[in-house]
């Protein structure tokens, strides 16, 4: 297995970001807040200040550019095991993910259409699965209803990344 520190530093731009062994897999616990440039990424509001709280927002190209060498973004699969080793994937998630570490938990996003949609205490994170003309996201809601949705690649959510 992959030597495990507590914490992991992107070399890109030397942000410190927390990492946990769950299962079989690395995670981090916290939301990327990489800045790709461009229009890959914005942060929430398109306020400076929410960089901090809840990293960067991005849409699924952006998302697939995002993580740092040796770090992916997780496919369903690698979530549907993360749900799983937390205690179920319909059971309190999202007290199960904070219980795992996973602290920044955010579901507020951006639409295609430049419009900001306000948190409501549950958490959205890219996949890596391509469905064509849409991308897949996972949701869970503030009453900790799972669920993957096929969404338009141009909406901004939050990302995580999982070590290769």
């Amino acid at each position: 297995m992959w030597p495990f520190n507590k914490y992991f530093i992107d070399p890109r731009d030397s942000k410190k970001y927390k990492i946990k062994s769950i299962g079989n897999q690395v995670w981090m616990v916290e939301n990327l807040a990489f800045n790709i440039g461009v229009d890959g990424c914005c942060y929430f509001q398109d306020d400076a200040k929410n960089y901090k709280k809840y990293g960067m927002l991005y849409n699924w190209p952006g998302a697939m550019l995002s993580c740092p060498v040796g770090w992916r973004i997780p496919s369903r699969k690698d979530f549907e095991l993360l749900f799983q080793n937390i205690g179920g994937s319909n059971k309190d998630v999202i007290k199960s993910l904070k219980k795992s570490g996973f602290n920044n938990l955010f579901d507020g996003w951006k639409g295609y259409d430049r419009y900001f949609h306000k948190p409501l205490g549950g958490v959205k994170f890219w996949t890596s699965t391509n469905l064509n003309d849409t991308a897949e996201f996972v949701n869970i809601n503030s009453g900790s209803s799972l669920s993957y949705i096929g969404e338009i690649k141009g909406d901004f959510f939050t990302v995580c990344c999982i070590k290769n």
